[in-house]
């Protein structure tokens, strides 16, 4: 049963339902009160009282209303029999502490795959109170799976994070979230599954997100700033944490774990100087940071714009950053100076898939690439591109133009196919005629 239908078999049996933002809430039904203080967030699939600090996921509160019978799965609990071993285990082989591995309930069973029996550590999800499935760790081939009814929708330790004051770090594993709770920081573990929008409305405090800093981690996080980019709102309460280490566990493992979760910053201004950093010596940062800082709040650009001088002016780095500068006006520039410097022009050539990945630039032939990117980036930006009819290559402008009638963009089409009549002057050549 999904969360939906679970809050519509629970309805019922609650008093005071009520909507808030992206949460419900009610009176509480395991203490007398006269104004609701249970939230249930359907989103991520777990409940909280903040009266009498009730907290469990939305199978467990249908359990105690009488709608679901108590379920719990044996291999589970036989596996937290073991609970000493796993701890002796899992800090041998992760270096977490055992005392952490006794309060996230982990254990260890020996489970049959492809038709043999190994040991695996068992980890209930998402707490060992309010367990609805594991995830098995096999350790001997250090492969992970996860059991029948593990709900993807409630990240892992959720119900310890809430309890805390302060953000705690979005990361991707279990054991990442085990090895900062080591450390007395809270943390969630995402699984590498979960939307950010949802995670939000758990935290007013705001989240770090910390992924793993690996090829899958860094698909992550941009995942998450594009989902940002559509909620103005979540820049200001947004923080981020890049591991040196490839994840909190293999920091703890390192001894650098401190050090490295106290190397946190501010979203907005963090990705501001990310971009300058990455292109400085050609100046397309101002193109790609235009469009996050017209993402942001005013006030949170503001902020994010001064912090980011001061962070970059520590580097000895002084830029101009503007406020309100629009994408396509960043662009135009970009590609004026782009048209008159060929290493500047090589750069946007070879950094292109960062901005347009669908789009592969590097495997044109290389008299093709610069009309080609003009015309790319006028479609993406929707920008009038400008062609100088007696140094455009016709095959170049034929190209553009099966693009911009690919692309549906008729303003462009219209304007490629004057340059290209303009230069083929009465000449048929075959590899610039185009259909039309």
């Amino acid at each position: 049963m999904d969360n939906e239908a679970l809050f519509q078999a629970i309805q019922p049996k609650l008093e005071k339902v009520e909507k808030r933002g992206r949460c419900w809430y009610a009176l509480c039904p395991f203490h007398e009160e006269t104004r609701p203080s249970l939230s249930i967030n359907l989103e991520i699939g777990f409940f909280k009282c903040y009266g009498c600090g009730k907290k469990g996921t939305l199978r467990r509160l249908a359990e105690a209303l009488g709608i679901l019978p108590p379920s719990r799965s044996s291999l589970i609990q036989q596996a937290m029999s073991r609970m000493e071993e796993a701890a002796e285990l899992v800090e041998q082989l992760r270096r977490i502490p055992k005392w952490v591995s006794r309060s996230f309930g982990v254990g260890l069973a020996e489970m049959k795959f492809c038709g043999r029996v190994e040991p695996a550590v068992v980890l209930p999800h998402p707490d060992p109170e309010s367990y609805e499935g594991a995830v098995f760790w096999y350790y001997q081939r250090s492969e992970y799976r996860n059991s029948a009814g593990l709900s993807l929708t409630t990240p892992y330790a959720i119900l310890k994070a809430i309890e805390y004051d302060t953000p705690p770090f979005a990361v991707e594993g279990a054991f990442d979230c085990m090895s900062l709770f080591s450390i007395k920081k809270p943390a969630i573990a995402t699984l590498g599954q979960h939307s950010l929008i949802p995670l939000i409305s758990a935290f007013p405090h705001g989240l770090i997100l910390a992924p793993d800093s690996d090829a899958g981690g860094n698909a992550l996080f941009d995942k998450w700033i594009n989902e940002v980019m559509t909620v103005p709102e979540l820049w200001g309460i947004l923080y981020v944490c890049r591991w040196k280490s490839k994840d909190p566990n293999d920091a703890l493992r390192a001894g650098t774990l401190e050090k490295e979760a106290e190397n946190c910053a501010w979203l907005p201004s963090y990705i501001i100087v990310r971009e300058v950093l990455r292109h400085y010596n050609t100046g397309l940062w101002r193109a790609t940071v235009s469009k996050y800082l017209l993402a942001m709040p005013m006030g949170v650009r503001e902020e994010a714009v001064r912090e980011a001088k001061e962070r970059l002016g520590r580097l000895g780095i002084r830029v101009d950053i503007p406020l309100s500068e629009e994408p396509i006006e960043a662009w135009r520039k970009v590609l004026s100076e782009a048209f008159r410097d060929r290493e500047l022009a090589e750069y946007i050539f070879n950094h292109y898939a960062e901005i347009a990945p669908d789009f592969e630039i590097s495997k044109l032939p290389p008299q093709l690439r610069g009309v080609a990117l003009n015309a790319l980036l006028a479609i993406e930006a929707g920008l009038q591109a400008s062609f100088e009819k007696a140094a455009v290559p016709k095959p170049s402008i034929a190209w553009s133009l099966k693009i911009a009638v690919k692309k549906g963009k008729e303003a462009l089409r219209r304007q490629l196919k004057n340059s290209l009549t303009a230069n083929l002057e009465g000449d048929e050549d075959e590899c610039c005629r185009v259909e039309g």
